[in-house]
């Protein structure tokens, strides 16, 4: 069997398991990936104090992915930017602007920067998935759009995912990039390792 079947067949099992999981669920367990990203960026910032980060690339979120927004602090702590289509690149990150507009240049429907909006160059990413493994390996939705951008990315790569989500590994070839670290509501991981910070615990 090909790599290309493998992951077809792994996105196919990744869509399942959200699609079994009920929005108030959703809601509920991005709200504790909230917390804990929250944490980690403070974390980061703080052992990053020479550099004084400010700008969090983020994303619209999709029906059944990690709803940052949950987590009001994230929003009011950061210069936020968002996904926008280039015909050179493919993605680059903007500022709100004057608002978000539909926008299906990704190949779903999401809400994206104007195209006249600043561009912006994130400190750090924020980055959606079907499914992750804790060593970074990710599982996007087929178009390589993140994979070309954090190809050339020098910050830091935030996966985030709900615990379904995270697998024992996933089906790669070599234009596939590695996240650096890994948000679920139950553990952060940092290059495949537990990262120890006091995480929110309670139970969902």
């Amino acid at each position: 069997m090909s790599i290309e079947f493998d992951k077809r067949a792994a996105r196919n099992a990744a869509k399942r398991t959200l699609r079994s999981l009920d929005d108030e669920l959703i809601l509920k367990k991005s709200e504790r990936v909230g917390i804990n990203l929250f944490k980690l960026l403070n974390k980061i910032r703080s052992d990053h104090s020479q550099k004084k980060l400010s700008t969090l690339g983020v994303y619209s979120p999709l029906a059944k992915e990690v709803n940052w927004t949950v987590e009001n602090s994230i929003s009011s702590n950061w210069d936020l930017s968002f996904p926008s289509f280039c015909e050179v690149s493919g993605m680059r990150f903007r500022a709100q602007g004057e608002g978000l507009v539909k926008s299906d240049e990704f190949g779903v429907e999401i809400l994206a920067p104007a195209r006249g909006a600043q561009e912006l160059l994130p400190d750090i990413c924020l980055v959606p998935g079907l499914a992750f493994s804790a060593k970074g390996e990710r599982l996007g939705r087929g178009k390589g759009f993140y994979d070309r951008y954090l190809e050339q990315f020098t910050g830091v790569s935030i996966g985030l995912a709900f615990s379904e989500q995270v697998v024992d590994s996933i089906p790669t070839q070599a234009h596939d990039e590695l996240i650096e670290f890994l948000v679920s509501e139950e553990n952060i991981y940092w290059q495949g390792k537990p990262y120890e910070l006091q995480l929110n615990t309670e139970d969902i």
